[in-house]
């Protein structure tokens, strides 16, 4: 019995071990499938890494390449400015004296009408070359001694055509509590308002455009002002809002062949107020109107900053009229023949024994020399 219980227990040994050396057999086959499936999972996990590595490569050349395409684009369009301009700016200066030599009418609507395409394409060339300068950097800001007053009096004087021609009125709200000269770059402030009022004026069927300028706080020699240009035209759709600041982005495709332009102005807008240490935002509800408004901090010049009287206003005309002129001799613009033309005893006013020699200039289109004579003159245009 003894034997035979020893014979069984023997029995169960062996296949107890014979189980377990499956089982042991079993787990050596799984750690060998467990082993190879971490292989492949670091395999998987090493060329996840290096296709993410490869793409973010690809996808840095990419950005580099297209940066690089960019700079160079703005870099040409800006080097194109002068040539693009100076033709197409004589070609409508000589088309006004055309004008006023007589003409029969129909000789006389031809020649208004390519002066009329004329000034709409040189208006989309200035502005999408003055991007372009900003984008390539090369456009900068000065910081000259102005009256902020003749300036906004100026753009009154430029818009006073199309407003007549349309049946609108604008009016000026100036803030007396404004200083009478600040330091900063009419030039540039002065497009950005001009493009406000041209798209205020192209947007209006009827009634009355207001633009202010207040004086929001001063402080030490600072003065913080607020400008801006309120309509009761078309207004500007919500969608449409999202996106007003963009290049060539308009409310609707219709909107070039209704009213014209590229969608440019706005987008140039924010640049410049940006570029001049300012903002530029708006209010608009559809058919009920725009306002649009750009905050500025400028400096105060010191003289300035003591009490001073009134000019006088043929003082302020001649002001006003000498800034106009200015801004477009730096622009380049065929219409300081036209301001040289009609405003000429203004003009002898304010440069005297030079006038004829400016006005030769202008006459002959080489505006460069014309604005070398007005600052040779005392440095006059520099504090208009």
């Amino acid at each position: 019995m003894a034997t035979a219980h020893h014979d069984d227990l023997e029995a169960q040994l062996a296949a107890y071990a014979a189980d377990l050396g499956r089982l042991v057999d079993e787990h050596e086959r799984l750690s060998a499938s467990f082993r190879q499936l971490e292989a492949l999972h670091r395999q998987m996990l090493e060329a996840s890494d290096a296709e993410r590595a490869d793409a973010s490569r690809n996808l840095r050349d990419a950005l580099i390449q297209a940066e690089s395409a960019r700079l160079a684009k703005s870099t040409i369009l800006a080097n194109l400015s002068h040539e693009l301009r100076t033709p197409l700016n004589a070609i409508l200066g000589f088309g006004f004296i055309a004008r006023r030599h007589g003409m029969d009418p129909a000789a006389r609507n031809a020649v208004e009408q390519m002066e009329r395409a004329g000034n709409r394409l040189l208006a989309l060339l200035t502005e999408m070359l003055d991007t372009a300068d900003i984008d390539a950097g090369k456009l900068q800001v000065e910081a000259v001694d102005f009256s902020p007053q003749n300036l906004l009096i100026g753009i009154k004087a430029h818009f006073l055509p199309a407003l007549a021609a349309k049946g609108l009125s604008l009016t000026l709200k100036l803030d007396p509590l404004v200083p009478p000269r600040l330091i900063g770059d009419p030039i540039r402030l002065g497009q950005v308002l001009r493009n406000l009022v041209g798209n205020a004026v192209k947007f209006s069927h009827q009634g009355e455009i207001v633009l202010r300028m207040g004086l929001v706080k001063q402080a030490s020699a600072c003065a913080d002002l607020l400008f801006e240009v309120e309509d009761s035209g078309v207004g500007i759709g919500l969608e449409a809002q999202q996106h007003l600041f963009q290049i060539f982005e308009q409310e609707d495709a219709s909107s070039t062949r209704r009213f014209g332009g590229a969608g440019v102005g706005l987008a140039l807008c924010k640049l410049l107020a940006q570029l001049m240490g300012g903002d530029i935002g708006f209010n608009s509800r559809p058919d009920n109107g725009s306002l649009f408004w750009v905050s500025l901090r400028l400096p105060i010049p010191p003289q300035a900053l003591r009490a001073e009287g009134e000019a006088a206003p043929d003082s302020m005309k001649i002001n006003a009229t000498m800034t106009y002129l200015c801004n477009l001799l730096m622009q380049a613009d065929y219409r300081a023949l036209r301001l040289c033309i009609e405003s000429r005893d203004l003009i002898r006013a304010a440069l005297g024994e030079r006038e004829d020699d400016v006005v030769a200039a202008i006459e002959s289109f080489d505006f460069d020399k014309a604005l070398h004579l007005i600052e040779d003159h005392q440095s006059r245009w520099r504090r208009y």
